[in-house]
Formats: C-alpha cells, structure tokens, sequence
C-alpha cells in the first residue's frame, strides 16, 4: 500500500484519466466466465462477471487499475466478503465472495470486527488510507457468501450512480468464439381471443440446428389470430467452459424490421426483480426454465431496452404470412439467429372463449387496499408489474402447524416488483397459552415447506412484508436453535488444531444473533451461512491451557441455545 501515492492524489484532486483498455485483469491466468453480466439469476440480474478459479480458494486478487478502497463489506449471505476500489477514471471494481483481503486491510477489518463485536461487518474507509497500484495483490479468491462454489465475482459500477456496468466492456480478454446456443421458442397470447396454432394456450417448440443457425423443431410456421409476445430460451457458453451463461443482446425482427432488442450494458440495483417480468414467470416457477420474453410491462423500468415496438406484443389480424428472426450475440459478437414464420389469420378457426374474471382489480401504478376474512393485503403503487385481478380464497384442509386458516393470497405465477403488506388474524383459540413472540406468517410453498416472513404482532393480527403472492398462514416457533459441535469436545486439547468449528441452525424462523466467547471474552466467529458453519480461527483471545468457550444462538423468534465447554490448549 501506498499511502504517499494515495495522498498526493488528494492534495491535487486532479486525477489522470486512462482508457478503458487500461484496466488489467483481476486474475493472473486467463479468464473463464462461470457467469456473464445481466443474465438472469432467482429475482435479479447478474451484475458482475464470475470468473472461475480452477474450483480452488487462495488465488491471488489483483486491483485492475490504481485507486483507492472505498468499501469493505462482511457478510455471511450475499456477496459474503467483498472489496470495493474507487478509480480515477469514475470507475469503481467490485471483487466478492473473497476467503480473505490483503494482510492490511485483514488486520484493519478484523480490529473493527472485535470493536464493534460483530461478524457482520459495512466499512468505509477513510479515502487515504488505503490506496492501490494497478497489479497490487489486494485479496485472495474464496466461496463466502452465497456462492456457489469457487470463483471470483468480479464488477465495474458507474462510482457516482453505483449503477453495475458490462465489465467485458473494460478490456478483459475472454476466449470465445462459441455463437449462444438456442434452445425453445414460446408464442404467449396477450388477449382472451388470441388463437395460436388454433388453440388458446401458449405454445412452446423446441428448437433444432446449431453452429448459430436454428429452426423450429417440425413446421417453420405457426398460425395466430390476436396478440401475442414471443419469447425465447439461450444460453451462450465461452470457448472451452461448459457453464451455460447469459447471452448480450436479444433483436426480434418482424418482416425485416427490427421490433424489439434488449442489450446488456448497465443495470441498477433499484429495478433488478425487473427480471422476473423480463421472464415467463410462471414457466420459471414451475419448471425453473427461463424463457425471456419481449413483453415489457408497464412496471418494468429495466435499463436493458434499446427497441421496444407495441410493448413488446404483437398483433396479427389480417390473412398475410410474416418472416420472423430472432438474433441473439454474446458480447464478442458471436451470434445464432433463428428464423420462423407467422400465418396471420384475420379469424381463427379456434374461437377462444372469455374468461369471466372477478375480483379486486390492483393496478400497478396506484395503492391498494384489499380487505377480506381474516385478513388485509395492501401497499403503494409500483407493487406490481402490471395490472390484474386479485382474488382471495380460504382453502378448507389445514396443515397440522397452522395457527390460522391458509389464505391464497392473489397468484402466484404473477411476480411482485415491490414489497406488500399482509395482515392475518389467527385462530385466538388456537394460540392460547402462546406467546404472541414466537408467531409468525409464513408462506406454504408447492413442497408443502414454510417459508418464514418477517413478522410482528399487533392489535389482534399478524403483520409482515412479503414480496411473494401464494397460499400463506400463522405458524408458531418455539423450538430453540441447534448447535452440533465439529471438532470439539468437553475436556479437548486441540493443541494441533487451528479452529473451532461449530455448526448452528433453526427449524423455522432462522438464527438471528450468535456470540462466542472464549473466556467471557468475544471472540471473532466467520459463519458461513449456507453451510450453517461458524468458525473461530485462532488468536491472541487464545490462552495456554484451559480455556472456557461458550456460544450462545439465538433465533428469529427469540428461542436461545447455548453451548459451554472447556478445551484444553
């Protein structure tokens, strides 16, 4: 670290700009992508580049160019350890899902750790004190967080706006000459009347070809009276990887004319559950297969459209036949195009009937305030995508935990933007005796499992903000944490071992705080959240011969456990 460098730059307060083209790569060996900017990922946009690390932790970290770390950030979940370092050029590099940083800024992080005595750790430090050189090893690779297995995670945000940019666009040099790989079409009807290959449903074909030129599987022609939105199902993978990645650009033309096109080029943290409205999402929910439509909602604010004729939807009313081609590119220009045909019928055959719908209508860009038995589901405008018919009903079997009838709340299949507000009374003959502490809402999920939701307890009824629609109702927590000891034992000497490794956790509502001493002094335990895993390296809080560790977890709804034993060093 250069501190000189770092304050000669703000005495100044001029900084030299350089060309994108200057950026070095964060890896000292060649770059292979595990996942590609704005493809879509559970509720979100990928806003980084994963580059893979050979399926090992440890490699060296590099800072792509000179600048200063603005951020340091812990966390059990999400980007676990990550760094952030502000560039001249109004850049900032984004590295996550770290195992540790460098030996400075560890020690640095690790003293507030111990100060503010927590795990969990959002640093801003002071703009001098750590400054970088473009090369300058400032981490090693890890799995924390919520990764999936070793890599890097690797971002460049607009500094200013904190908005995620395609960092393939900085220079980094990826093998890839493989065209996306194209997999099924989908012809959705966006009217009651719509007919597609006179049915009224949506139609699905699997694709055939490959080497960047699809058709579909069986016919080249599919017969539609209405509108509809198409959509499409890709994968685009880099030279010599079989991770299936997301493709750059999505181009849509109708008769030669460019109708829609969709580029991955800047995101925003603000509208990433955008991309549950970028998908079919019921064909997500059920089969877990994403298929990316060209219908952008009214709700939908995503950054990523460049084109966008009729919303996305599109109507053929009169007996003509229109050449349809889709064109999909990865960002080094490799494309695979898929050409089809559209018989326009100016009435089908099939005449699909008129589903009566009745209900609250919700729509999306103004309050609602849904009232009905046992029960109240309201928010602000922006909850919602687009607009729709919210209907309630109460189902009549119940699960042996319920505490209160299971409501279906709206549908499922329609994805929410925003949080909303639900409100259930529970069943008073059911929770006598219960502390009103340890109820919560929680959602039925279709395996029958509860999805716990934040809750508190209010004037006779529960209240939570859910972000999901679907079959939800009271359940009570009461059952504390489990603890199970991994390397330790009562009366242990672990002399010729470098941890304590304990694994904790909850049946429903989750854990909430932990603490581990060591002596009746806190000690600094790393949890891995997805292996339910705390770990206590070492140190100075470390004492010759006996030592009393003692952890105490507590949960969501305040059920505690603890464990105490003494080890021997």
């Amino acid at each position: 670290m250069r501190r000189c460098f770092s304050l000669l730059l703000l005495l100044s307060g001029v900084f030299a700009l350089f060309s994108q083209s200057d950026y070095r790569s964060p890896v000292d060996f060649t770059i292979g992508l595990s996942g590609t900017f704005g493809e879509p990922r559970t509720n979100h946009f990928h806003t980084g580049i994963d580059i893979r690390t050979q399926q090992v932790t440890g490699k060296k970290i590099y800072a792509v160019q000179d600048g200063v770390v603005s951020r340091i950030s812990v966390s059990p979940s999400g980007y676990g350890k990550a760094l952030y370092v502000d560039h001249p050029d109004g850049h900032t590099s984004v590295y996550a899902h770290l195992k540790t940083f460098s030996d400075e800024i560890d020690q640095y992080v690790k003293k507030m750790q111990y100060e503010r005595e927590s795990f969990a750790i959002n640093l801003f430090p002071e703009r001098d004190r750590f400054p970088v050189k473009k090369g300058e090893v400032i981490a090693y690779s890890g799995n924390s967080g919520s990764s999936g297995g070793p890599h890097l995670h690797f971002e460049i945000r607009d500094t200013e706006t904190e908005e995620p940019l395609n960092a393939l666009a900085f220079g980094f040099k990826v093998e890839d000459k493989t065209p996306p790989t194209l997999r099924e079409l989908m012809v959705i009807p966006k009217t009651p009347e719509t007919a597609i290959n006179e049915s009224c449903q949506s139609l699905t074909i699997s694709l055939s070809g490959g080497n960047g030129a699809y058709h579909l599987t069986g016919k080249d022609t599919v017969r539609i009276s209405g509108s509809v939105c198409f959509g499409i199902s890709a994968i685009d993978q880099s030279t010599g990887s079989t991770a299936g990645n997301g493709v750059y650009s999505i181009t849509l033309y109708i008769d030669g004319r460019k109708a829609f096109c969709q580029k991955m080029d800047r995101l925003s943290f603000d509208n990433g559950r955008c991309v549950n409205s970028v998908l079919d999402y019921e064909t997500y929910l059920s089969k877990r297969r994403r298929i990316q439509t060209t219908e952008v909602e009214p709700g939908n604010d995503a950054e990523i459209y460049e084109t966008v004729d009729s919303n996305g939807v599109y109507t053929f009313d009169t007996d003509h036949v229109h050449e349809v081609k889709y064109e999909l590119k990865d960002f080094f220009g490799n494309s695979s195009t898929l050409k089809f045909y559209v018989k326009s019928l100016a009435e089908s055959n099939k005449r699909c009937p008129e589903e009566l719908i009745t209900g609250y209508l919700i729509s999306w860009d103004d309050k609602y305030d849904f009232v009905g038995s046992g029960i109240r589901f309201y928010g602000d405008s922006g909850t919602f995508f687009n607009n729709f018919i919210f209907r309630h009903t109460i189902e009549t079997s119940l699960p042996k935990f319920a505490l209160a009838p299971v409501h279906v709340v709206g549908n499922e299949n329609i994805p929410m933007k925003n949080f909303g507000m639900l409100s259930i009374k529970p069943d008073s003959a059911a929770i006598k005796g219960i502390d009103a502490s340890k109820l919560l809402i929680v959602r039925i999920n279709n395996k029958e499992r509860q999805i716990p939701q934040s809750t508190y307890y209010e004037n006779g009824y529960l209240h939570a903000k859910i972000r999901d629609m679907g079959k939800f109702t009271v359940s009570c927590d009461t059952i504390p944490p489990v603890i199970t000891a991994v390397n330790i034992s009562k009366g242990k000497t672990i002399t010729n071992q470098k941890n304590i490794r304990v694994k904790i956790q909850d049946n429903l509502s989750g854990i909430n705080t932990y603490v581990g001493k060591l002596n009746d002094e806190w000690i600094l335990m790393d949890f891995d959240a997805k292996n339910h895993l705390l770990e206590y390296m070492f140190d100075e809080k470390l004492k010759k011969g006996k030592n009393v560790f003692t952890l105490t977890v507590i949960d969501h709804a305040g059920n505690s456990s603890e464990l105490k034993m003494t080890l021997v060093y």
